[in-house]
This record gives structure tokens, sequence and C-alpha cells, in this order.
């Protein structure tokens, strides 16, 4: 009797509570005794199964990071007080902050975009009264995706260089390419976690609020410390 073997991939796709479709591809070989058809149907199906089962399992851990993201950031606000520990503002214009940008390039094509940043930080919106630096090293993912509808994922880390000390926050949030072939931080308002700090920021844990208006590459940076 004769044995008939067939492979085959397929799609999956599945919503997180954000609303965001997550897709995931799986493959799977079957046999069959009756036809070549009938393997291929059955290794169809099972890829198919797959590809749901993966892009539900992939769902729900973004959905349970969202959830300890919230419940961390909701966390660090309960403990702080208002006004925020510190304010101040610092700019992406390249004509006031180093920067670099290289390409990273697989198959042929660039895949990712490795930044470093460095400039001043200031007290005031007109960018006049310098108090310090900052400087972030940080990768945009995946730059070559036509799928990607022009937003990127990245990530790395920044430091501020403060008069009494240092404090560093994770970044994680989006990209999106500028005019000027800058990838750039989405317009609007993000909480960052603090990783750490020196000197008198040593072991600073809260959160860090960066708000990037519409049409402007400066920062207003607002820092929420929990009580030690």
């Amino acid at each position: 009797m004769s044995v008939f073997t067939a492979s085959a991939s397929a799609n999956g796709s599945a919503y997180t509570k954000e609303n965001v479709l997550v897709t995931a591809v799986s493959s799977a070989t079957a046999e069959s005794e009756i036809s070549q058809q009938d393997a291929l149907e059955k290794a169809t199906s099972l890829a198919q199964q797959l590809a749901n089962e993966t892009a539900i399992y992939d769902a729900n851990v973004i959905n349970e990071a969202t959830s300890i993201s919230t419940d961390l950031e909701n966390y660090n606000v309960t403990q702080i007080d208002s006004p925020p520990d510190l304010t101040f503002y610092c700019s992406t214009n390249t004509s006031i902050s180093s920067f670099t940008q290289t390409f990273l390039y697989g198959a042929g094509s660039a895949e990712s975009v490795i930044q470093t940043w460095n400039g001043p930080i200031f007290t005031d919106t007109a960018l006049t009264q310098k108090i310090g630096k900052w400087a972030t090293t940080n990768t945009t993912y995946d730059v070559n995706n036509s799928e990607s509808k022009g937003l990127f994922k990245r990530n790395g880390t920044l430091t501020y260089y403060l008069p009494k000390g240092q404090i560093t926050i994770l970044l994680n949030r989006g990209a999106f390419k500028r005019s000027d072939g800058v990838f750039s931080s989405l317009v609007g308002t993000y909480l960052n976690t603090i990783l750490g700090g020196t000197d008198e920021y040593l072991n600073t844990r809260g959160i860090v609020s960066r708000t990037l208006p519409v049409n402007s590459t400066t920062y207003s940076i607002t820092t929420y410390l929990n009580p030690n």
C-alpha cells in the first residue's frame, strides 16, 4: 500500500487586548494512505492549527507583558507626589545634538539601524540654559519591512547626565523615518522605566515621562522618583 506524504505552511493571526494584530507562520507534514491530496489537506489543516495556536500564544505573551508593564507604571505613579522631582528638556535636532546612524545588512538589504545620540540638557524650552548632557544607543529593527506601514520596533537605553548624578532609562517605544532620513520616536508621551543611577540617584527607581509634541524635535522630560 502506498503512503502519500505532503507538507504545507499556513498563516495564523490573533489580536491582543489592545487590538494589535499578531501574526504567525507554521509548517506541518502529514501522511495519508488515501491520496496525495488527502495528505496535503491534512498537512494544511495541521499547519493552520499550529499557526493559530502560535499567534494566540504570542498575543497572550504580549498581553501579559503589557499588563506587567502597566502594573509597574501604576505602582510607580502611586509612589510619587506632584509635581515631578525633575523637569528638563533636550532635542534631537541634528544642529544641536550629535548623531550617528549605522545600517546593518542581511541578505543584501538593510535589516536594522543602530543609532547613537548625545547632546545637551536644558532647563528651559528655549534650550538656552544647559545643565548637563544626554546620550543613547538604540536599535531600530526590520526597517526593510514593506508591511510595517512606516512604524518600526526599537529598543535601547538612554542616560541623562545631571548635576547631581546620572539617570538611565529603558527605551522600548516605536519609531518612524523622518523626512531627513533619521529614525525617530513617534510623537506622544512615553513612560520609561528607570534602570538605575549614580551619585544622588544611586539605586533610584521610578519613571521618566518623555513628551514629543507634533512638529517638534524638542522633548520635555519629567522624572518621578520612588521614595527610598
